[in-house]
């Protein structure tokens, strides 16, 4: 692994996501994407981010990264009528990482 993933930021996603072991490329995984973490989820896993690792949440756009509860079936069936989905950013533990170093997440 090229960067050294803060254990208890691994700890945090684990409790949420169930272990990471299986994936070879830890730092670009994504919550959304690749551990179905969204909604009610997401939420509490970035606050209790925030205050473990006391990082800004303030310029963090939750929308552009995650689906409210309920918004990913919505979201499926609209796009079946229009013809599009809403695509959601990636937020990835390299992120939150980064996030953790810059004391803020944007």
């Amino acid at each position: 692994m090229k960067v050294q993933i803060n254990r208890d930021l691994i700890r945090l996603i684990e409790e949420y996501a169930g272990s990471l072991d299986a994936f070879s490329d830890i730092e670009n995984i994504s919550l959304y994407h690749d551990l179905s973490i969204y909604g009610d989820n997401a939420d509490e896993l970035l606050s209790k981010y925030s205050s473990l690792f006391n990082v800004s949440m303030n310029e963090f756009h939750f929308n552009d990264y995650f689906p409210e509860e309920g918004d990913e079936i919505s979201g499926f069936i609209k796009g079946l009528f229009k013809g599009k989905e809403k695509k959601y950013k990636p937020l990835t533990i390299e992120g939150l990482r980064q996030g953790i170093i810059n004391k803020k997440l944007n």
